[in-house]
C-alpha cells in the first residue's frame, strides 16, 4: 500500500498535470483564433495565447519538478475548441464578440487551477501556481470591457 506521502505527491502531480491539460487546450484554441481572428481582436488573443504558452511550459517543469512526466498532447477538448473556432471562422468574424465564449472557456482552467492550489504542493510550487492562477485572472479582468 502507497504511503500517504506517496499519495499526496501523486495528488500533486495529478493536479497539476490537469492545470497543464487545460492549458494546452485552450492553448490550441487560441493558436487558431490568433491565425482566424479580425485584425482589432488579434492582440487580444495572442495575449491569451501567449499567456497559456507561458503557463504550459511552466507547469510542464513542475511536473517534472514534482516527479512526474508531463503529458504535452492536451486533451479533445483542445482538438475541440480548435475546431469551434474554425467553424465559427466560416460563419462569421472572430472578434470582441467572442470574449463571453473565451470566458466560459478559461473557468475549466481557473477551476483546474483551484484544485492544483489545494492539492497539497510544497509552498514554492503552490506560490508558483497562485501567480499564474493570479495573471489569468488579470488578463480576464483586463478584457472584462469586450465581454
Amino acid at each position: 500500500m502507497p504511503s500517504l506521502e506517496h499519495r499526496e505527491t501523486t495528488a500533486a502531480i495529478d493536479a497539476v498535470a490537469e492545470v497543464l491539460t487545460q492549458s494546452l487546450d485552450a492553448l490550441e484554441g487560441y493558436a487558431t483564433m490568433v491565425e482566424k481572428a479580425e485584425p482589432q481582436f488579434r492582440p487580444i488573443a495572442e495575449r491569451f495565447r501567449a499567456l497559456h504558452a507561458s503557463h504550459s511550459t511552466s507547469l510542464a517543469e513542475m511536473v517534472k519538478r514534482l516527479g512526474g512526466v508531463p503529458d504535452m498532447s492536451g486533451s479533445y477538448m483542445g482538438k475541440l475548441d480548435k475546431a469551434v473556432v474554425t467553424l465559427a471562422s466560416v460563419f462569421g468574424a472572430i472578434d470582441q464578440h467572442e470574449m463571453k465564449h473565451v470566458r466560459s472557456g478559461e473557468q475549466s482552467v481557473l477551476h483546474a487551477f483551484a484544485k492544483a492550489v489545494s492539492a497539497g504542493l510544497p509552498a514554492s510550487e503552490q506560490a508558483r501556481v497562485l501567480t499564474m492562477q493570479g495573471e489569468l485572472l488579470a488578463l480576464l479582468d483586463n478584457t472584462r470591457d469586450l465581454a
